[in-house]
């Protein structure tokens, strides 16, 4: 059976809510660098795809060395349009960070997997949103949760950004895991002996507050 056209998936993925958008992934990302300009076309006329589309871009990095090269430079072109701090995080996350000059080549560190740049992309898109997310809404391997956000936070410090994992909470209570507040002090964003109950009150409304501003430059 023949594929639905890439032209119709853009089409019904800009139409479709924000839950189904992840049904539109694997049939659009099939389409290898083919789908790079569209993708980066739909996110320009709705800016809020911006998260989908990048972490689905950082799946294409990752997963095929051959696009690689495109995928970088439409996250590049993507992390200068409105919401462009997602593509922008993806990007710090995905390039090796510089490093003095020693005389040899330093050795390259293995990048994020693509599933921790979905997961970092969806937890961006909710600081966007004003709104909390629950872990199973991460969409990814309970085993791997722990240290896709560990990544996160430290990723989030390095750039001089609030506490971004603050917002992820149990589905029952509505209040962040046991190694939240642990993940705060190793960070320096908490004291040993502060409860945990004001480091996370401090932490979300810290997220809110900086990515309210949906015109934010990227890295500010």
């Amino acid at each position: 059976m023949p594929k639905e056209s890439l032209a119709s998936l853009i089409a019904q993925l800009e139409q479709c809510a924000l839950p189904e958008r992840i049904a539109f992934r694997n049939p659009i990302l099939a389409y290898g660098a083919v789908c790079i300009a569209p993708l980066v076309d739909a996110v320009e006329r709705k800016p809020d795809l911006s998260a989908s589309v990048a972490s689905w871009l950082a799946m294409l990095a990752v997963s095929q060395p051959d696009v690689e090269d495109d995928a970088m430079r439409a996250l590049r072109k993507l992390a200068h349009v409105p919401w462009g701090d997602i593509a922008q995080g993806i990007l710090d996350r995905l390039q090796p960070k510089s490093t003095k000059a020693t005389g040899a080549a330093p050795k390259a560190a293995p990048g994020p997997s693509a599933a921790e740049m979905a997961v970092y992309a969806r937890v961006l898109q909710a600081a966007r949103e004003h709104r909390t997310l629950t872990y199973s809404e991460l969409e990814t391997n309970r085993r791997h949760q722990g240290t896709y956000l560990h990544n996160i936070s430290q990723a989030e410090h390095d750039l001089g950004h609030p506490p971004l994992t603050s917002i992820v909470v149990g589905k029952t209570n509505g209040r962040p895991g046991d190694g939240y507040l642990s993940a705060m002090v190793e960070l320096g964003y908490a004291h040993i002996g502060e409860p945990v109950e004001d480091v996370w009150q401090r932490g979300i409304a810290a997220v809110f507050a900086f990515w309210a501003d949906p015109e934010a430059e990227p890295g500010r």
